[in-house]
């Protein structure tokens, strides 16, 4: 069973952390990268606990901490404040434990703090284009600087535009939901394998699959199309086809791999979003569905071969842990499981036995 309330440090954001640590240590950051660093660690709880844990580890918290004392009271009741920082007991320790820690760490946290809630530049929105990932078994929340949040699946992989006129994400690779802030003179666009999804104030997943996207509406409607045959075939010049466009909505998903077929269906919404609880839920998912599914959770990669005479069919609610899975599967007495040090073969040798 996975453990929801644990999110492995991811290398970018620590490089990142790195970074920012770095620009503030030399005394090279301006204003403008003051105003940038406020945007990125306001980004996603990952990023200020990242930048607290390198700053207390290199201990050089009497030079952050220039602007005067804050306390570590008031770092608490700051970052809850914050709806996008996550509580502290899930950070690197409880509270409890945080006030525990050396009078280094303490300085240290509190410096980042002052730097975290510092006051931003009224004016226009700041552009940015950065590309966002969540790697094998971790799951990344991002808040963006319009309001909207996008939170990452395990492998997963965003590029993100936000500037004065338009709002278009890439998902690169995986899944992803959003939750959009509507706003009527900048369209929030999310491209995936040649399909453009256009929100209308609404709350919706993305799943890059191999044959298609998939988008499955939790909130509101969305507008879905095809890249327009007109346009560039590149994903940065493609156009969405708004000849054709599909309108799907609340409890509605689109299987895109269907072609021009395609039509919005009945779902689940909380089976589509479930990964965010660290859960996937089959309805009647065939074993290569299985696998496909899993692959995102698993380090090594799942291999399907199906050899019974009716088809394999599961349903239930199981852990993301791929090593639950593979423990389930071995308890039947239709699979054969063979492991390696890069891949797990899942052999379905004929019908279960009966008991």
């Amino acid at each position: 069973m996975d453990n929801p309330g644990h999110n492995p440090m991811n290398r970018q954001i620590n490089e990142e952390a790195a970074h920012w640590f770095v620009e503030f240590r030399t005394g090279d950051i301006d204003a403008a990268g003051r105003r940038n660093f406020d945007t990125w660690v306001r980004t996603s709880p990952e990023h200020l606990r990242a930048f607290i844990e390198i700053a207390a580890l290199w201990g050089h918290s009497g030079e952050l901490g220039r602007h005067g004392p804050f306390s570590l009271e008031e770092l608490i009741a700051s970052a809850r404040k914050e709806t996008n920082v996550v509580p502290l007991s899930r950070m690197s320790a409880s509270e409890d434990a945080l006030k525990g820690r050396q009078r280094r760490f303490r300085l240290a946290a509190a410096a980042a703090a002052l730097l975290v809630i510092g006051s931003i530049v009224a004016g226009s929105l700041l552009s940015q284009r950065r590309t966002y990932s969540a790697e094998v078994g971790e799951r990344r929340s991002l808040r963006l600087a319009d309001g909207s949040r996008v939170t990452l699946n395990s492998r997963s992989r965003v590029r993100i535009e936000l500037n004065d006129s338009t709002r278009t994400v890439d998902l690169l690779e995986g899944e992803a939901l959003f939750r959009v802030q509507h706003e009527v003179s900048r369209p929030f666009i999310v491209r995936a394998k040649g399909t453009f999804i256009r929100a209308l104030g609404t709350e919706f997943d993305v799943d890059e699959k191999d044959r298609g996207a998939v988008i499955a509406v939790v909130d509101g409607r969305v507008a879905v199309s095809r890249a327009d045959s007109r346009t560039g075939s590149d994903r940065n010049e493609a156009q969405p086809d708004d000849r054709k466009d599909v309108l799907v909505s609340a409890g509605e998903r689109i299987d895109m791999a269907e072609g021009s077929s395609a039509k919005p269906t009945p779902i689940n919404a909380s089976s589509a979003t479930a990964w965010t609880q660290g859960k996937v839920i089959l309805q009647s998912a065939t074993l290569e569905e299985v696998v496909e599914r899993f692959n995102r959770y698993s380090q090594r990669r799942l291999v399907a071969e199906d050899r019974g005479a009716v088809p394999f069919r599961l349903s239930g609610v199981f852990s993301t842990d791929t090593d639950f899975l593979i423990r389930y599967l071995r308890e039947r007495g239709d699979i054969e499981v063979q492991e390696s040090a890069t891949q797990i073969r899942i052999v379905r040798t004929g019908n279960q036995a009966k008991p």
